[in-house]
Formats: structure tokens, C-alpha cells, sequence
């Protein structure tokens, strides 16, 4: 699963649409307005379907919301906690910066985590 900030990561992973054929159709992706939206439910949930998460917001400040990323990053730390705590493995769980100029970045880390 990715959860990609529609200011950054959708529009890096648009401009990547041909070199990732294949794995479009291992993956779920969905858009948010603000990394900030993602909650520590919203993720631990997602695990349930899916083995791993990906969550991708704008680079230090980029974010247009001005704090989104880095109440994503709070969100993923108390989720890895969660996952920890519950004994399970909390590298399920991959958080990243990207800019919308940096499509290649988040193409590789795609690839990386579907091995």
C-alpha cells in the first residue's frame, strides 16, 4: 500500500507511470491532500490487507500545509511502536520524503520493497 501526498509523491509516481509496469498491478496506491492525514489507525489497518506501507510526503519545508510531514512521521512512529509492542515486525512500515521532482528516488524505493 502508498500513500502519497497529492503535492509530492502523486506527482512524482505520475511522472514514473511506464518504468513501474508491472508493479501497478501489486500495489494499491491512494492520495491524500496532506501526509497529515494519515493516522497510525489508518496505517496499522492498511496492514491487515497489505504486507507492507509506504507512506510518502513532501521534503522539509516543502509541505504546503506546513506541518503535514511531520505529523506523518509522528504518525509512523507510533505505529511502528504499535507494531513492536504487539511483537510484529515494524519494518512492515516505510516512510520517505520526496518532492514532485524527485520521481526517481521514489521509483527505486518501489523496487525495493516489493523484493
Amino acid at each position: 500500500m502508498v500513500y502519497c501526498c497529492e503535492n509530492s509523491g502523486e506527482i512524482a509516481l505520475g511522472r514514473i507511470t511506464d518504468e513501474l509496469t508491472g508493479i501497478y498491478e501489486k500495489i494499491s496506491i491512494a492520495s491524500v491532500s496532506c501526509g497529515g492525514e494519515i493516522t497510525a489507525e489508518k496505517i496499522t489497518d492498511a496492514l491487515k490487507l497489505y504486507e507492507k506501507v509506504l507512506v510518502v510526503t513532501c521534503i522539509e519545508d516543502a509541505c504546503r500545509h506546513y506541518n503535514g510531514n511531520k505529523r506523518a512521521r509522528l504518525q509512523i512512529t507510533r505505529a511502528k511502536e504499535m507494531l513492536k509492542s504487539a511483537g510484529l515486525d515494524e519494518n512492515r512500515i516505510v516512510y520517505m520524503q520526496v518532492s514532485h521532482a524527485m520521481p526517481n528516488v521514489l521509483r527505486d524505493s518501489i523496487r525495493s520493497l516489493m523484493v
